[in-house]
């Protein structure tokens, strides 16, 4: 098959589902459910529409990789249109719903007040108990503190001294702010990437940044290749109890860290990240 015919096909697929999509909608927004809100047939139709959208994102957002806050969480639903189905059955959270969509509109569609589907309990996925309608300035806020609200483990190497610094912290904000108190890198939330269980990270030619949950360090070591050459691991002050690897003559970028049952802080040096892979597998 060659090219043009793939995406032929493709678009016609693409434009199928939209039609689906498009008769669903207008079914629902027909239905006693929806209409005994009094609201007009646009309106009706338009919030049933960002329903099914933030149902067909939720299931999405658990898929993609590039994602790390959601991907692999529990997802109830596989079918959008079921999970819409599903929830406008539930009169409370319908209610919730279309006053959040009424607030939407009457605000003349302003972003930050658009309903949207969130979790209430963050440590569990999607199921019908733990979905509730929210306005998606709140539900980026609830993210936000689910992302960066928990005790954490810092590295932090800078390139003048091929010294790692480690810091502990009852939050991502806390060790950013503490961080900038002690080492005055300038360094704000938004300029790191990542989340609490993988590693939020952020590199520059001068200094490299590493924070990670602590409860993610009790499961099991988690090696991490700094990007800057270390030869000496000191610790902030506020750190409760660390046990650091001697100096190392020949410096190396690579840390390997975790957190005991009684809640020592290990650091040493392990070769590099290829290396180890190599001889796990021989």
């Amino acid at each position: 098959m060659t090219i043009k015919k793939k995406k032929t096909k493709s678009n016609k697929m693409a434009k199928w589902w939209r039609n689906l999509d498009s008769r669903f909608c207008n079914d629902i927004a027909k239905t006693q459910a929806i209409t005994s809100f009094e609201l007009s047939e646009e309106d009706n139709t338009e919030l049933v529409i960002l329903l099914l959208k933030s149902c067909r994102n939720s299931i999405m957002r658990t898929k993609d990789k590039n994602k790390p806050t959601y991907y692999g969480l529990p997802h109830y639903f596989s079918d959008y249109r079921k999970m819409a189905t599903a929830l406008i059955k539930r009169a409370d959270f319908l209610e919730c719903w279309v006053n959040c969509y009424k607030a939407y509109k009457d605000s003349d569609r302003r972003m930050n007040l658009r309903p949207t589907l969130g979790r209430i309990n963050h440590n569990k996925g999607y199921n019908l108990a733990n979905i509730e309608a929210q306005p998606y300035s709140q539900n980026t806020s609830d993210r936000a503190v689910e992302r960066f609200s928990a005790p954490c483990i810092a590295v932090v190497a800078t390139k003048a001294d091929s010294t790692a610094t480690v810091f502990e912290s009852p939050s991502v904000v806390n060790a950013i702010f503490r961080i900038d108190e002690v080492m005055e890198l300038g360094v704000t939330r938004n300029m790191m990437h990542g989340n609490l269980n993988n590693g939020i990270r952020r590199v520059t030619e001068n200094y490299s940044m590493f924070i990670i949950g602590r409860e993610r360090l009790m499961d099991a070591p988690i090696i991490v290749d700094m990007g800057i050459p270390v030869s000496v691991v000191t610790d902030d002050l506020r750190v409760r109890y660390v046990h650091m690897p001697d100096f190392q003559e020949e410096t190396k970028s690579c840390l390997e860290l975790n957190v005991d049952d009684f809640g020592v802080v290990y650091i040493k040096f392990v070769e590099s990240i290829e290396n180890m892979k190599e001889e796990v597998a021989v």
